[in-house]
């Protein structure tokens, strides 16, 4: 299992304007879909699956927001695993708007729960019943690259799963991506430091829909 890297991220992609009034609260989007290559499904996910994420600083705490959507024709969505740094613990996840059991975060691995997993992974396990999931959460872990993963409910003869790209991929610098675009083949987690932000240390302006990253060395986990 690969471990986070302890890296500040930003990712955009799509076209955001900020005044100067805005740069005292940060806040980092961005999208993955199997469209774009940036997640892997199968069977009937193998197509029209796409998770968007956003993440602001509100003072205390970071904001998580994700939208895990699949095709509204397809089985709904039975669980998503979200990645996060090995030193999380329950109680750094505040006010979830769905519950997360008592023994999370911990260590999730491929097997029946979790069908064609790529690998093992540590992180929170939220339950599902729709075809588009909405979880949000506060945090006081700064937001770090990292992954997801989601499955359907249990059906005989074809499973129904999706994870980002680079789910097996090491934590890369976005300012020296890999030639295969694998960085931006991951999403927004919460990471094991707690910083807060310095207004004005990220000016913005509108991007369209390229990506831009802008990150700050630390120590590895």
């Amino acid at each position: 299992m690969k471990r986070l890297t302890s890296v500040v991220a930003v990712t955009f992609l799509s076209a955001v304007l900020y005044t100067p009034a805005c740069l005292a609260v940060p806040t980092y989007s961005g999208s993955l879909s199997t469209a774009g290559g940036g997640i892997v499904g199968t069977g009937p996910w193998a197509t029209g699956v796409s998770i968007n994420w956003t993440v602001t600083y509100g003072g205390s705490a970071w904001h998580y927001h994700y939208e895990l959507s699949v095709p509204p024709t397809a089985q709904a969505i039975s669980h998503m695993i979200t990645e996060t740094s090995e030193s999380l613990e329950y109680s750094d996840i505040q006010e979830p708007s769905t519950p997360i059991e008592l023994d999370d975060p911990k260590l999730y691995s491929p097997g029946l729960s979790n069908p064609l997993m790529p690998d093992t992974v540590f992180g929170i396990k939220l339950q599902a019943t729709e075809t588009t999931f909405v979880l949000d959460f506060d945090c006081p872990r700064d937001p770090v690259w990292g992954d997801f993963y989601a499955v359907a409910g249990k059906k005989p003869g074809e499973e129904q799963a999706a994870w980002n790209a680079g789910f097996t991929y090491p934590d890369t610098d976005p300012l020296s991506p890999p030639a295969d675009g694998s960085v931006d083949h991951h999403i927004l987690v919460p990471d094991t430091t707690t910083r807060i932000p310095a207004p004005g240390a990220i000016i913005l302006t509108s991007i369209g829909t390229g990506f831009i990253g802008w990150l700050r060395k630390r120590k590895t986990l």
